[in-house]
Parts: structure tokens; C-alpha cells; sequence
């Protein structure tokens, strides 16, 4: 009886050991899961909050952006000051803009012409009157190839000129 009880013993002992050496392996796995799983979440969380936080807009609009800077480039304005470039990605029936204010050391007459003369050099053409007396800001509509796209032009002069030029392409 006693070899039984005694066996009995050691079983139990040896069942507690196998538990006792099995204990830090899945300790280990689990330290290795959190040593992986903690990183990666951690990179998931930045990358959302790097999408979350970032303009993708800025890759989307980069279109009209570079129409803009290419008609301001090509009216030659004495500009003394220029506002940043703001860009809006299409969205459904709205379509991609870029905008800027520009203060212009000339008269509006001076700025309007050289913008549409710009305009011309890029594609554009003048609207006609029914698309003027609509949207009187616009300054040339887009050529056969795209007719939906648009430059518009607002203009305030005081000493100087404020202009608000805006690029939307369909």
C-alpha cells in the first residue's frame, strides 16, 4: 500500500512538475505574442493616425494646383505677396480646386488681361455671356477637350489688389 500511496505521490509530483516546466513555455509564448502584438498595434495606430491627420487631398489636387501656378507664372504679375495654395480633392459632383491669394501691385484692368491672356497660353478660352452672367467671377472656361474646367478670378483694389484665383477641373 505504501508502494501504491507512494506512487500515487510521485505521479502527483511528477504531474505537478510536467505542469510546472509547461507553465513558462506558455508563458513564453505568450510573452512572445505580446512582444509582436504590442509593436504592431502600435504601428497600426500611427499609421491610422498619419492618414487620419494627412492631407490626401494634397496628392488628389495636385492637378489644379499645377494649372494655377502655371497661369500665375504665365501672367507675369508683380506680385509682393502670395498666399498658400489650398487644395481641394473631387468629391461626387464637386471637382478638384486649388485657390491662392495673391496682392498684386497692379490695377484690375492690368490683372484681368493678363490672366486671360495666361489663360489662352494654357488651353482656355474666354466664357460667353450666358456662362458670365451666371458665374461672374469665372475668367476662362476650358477648351473642346475639357469644357467643365474653369479659372475663376475675384478681384479687390484699393492701394493695392487682392486676387482670389481659383482653378476647378472637372
Amino acid at each position: 500500500m505504501t508502494a501504491c500511496h507512494g506512487s500515487n505521490t510521485f505521479d502527483a509530483a511528477a504531474s505537478e512538475g510536467d505542469r510546472m516546466t509547461a507553465r513558462p513555455d506558455r508563458s513564453k509564448r505568450r510573452l512572445r505574442l505580446w512582444f509582436w502584438a504590442i509593436p504592431a498595434a502600435a504601428a497600426l495606430a500611427i499609421a491610422a493616425w498619419v492618414a487620419w491627420t494627412s492631407d490626401v487631398s494634397l496628392v488628389r489636387a495636385d492637378r489644379a494646383a499645377s494649372l494655377l501656378v502655371a497661369i500665375e507664372k504665365a501672367a507675369a504679375l508683380p506680385v509682393s505677396d502670395r498666399g498658400p495654395i489650398e487644395r481641394t480633392a473631387p468629391d461626387g459632383p464637386m471637382p478638384e480646386m486649388a485657390d491662392r491669394t495673391l496682392v498684386i501691385d497692379a490695377g484690375a484692368a492690368t490683372i484681368a488681361t493678363r490672366i486671360v491672356a495666361a489663360c489662352r497660353t494654357a488651353g482656355f478660352r474666354p466664357p460667353d455671356a450666358r456662362r458670365r452672367a451666371i458665374e461672374a467671377d469665372v475668367a476662362c472656361v476650358g477648351g473642346s477637350s475639357r469644357p467643365g474646367d474653369s479659372i475663376h478670378l475675384r478681384l479687390r483694389c484699393t492701394k493695392t489688389c487682392t486676387a482670389y484665383l481659383q482653378t476647378r477641373l472637372v
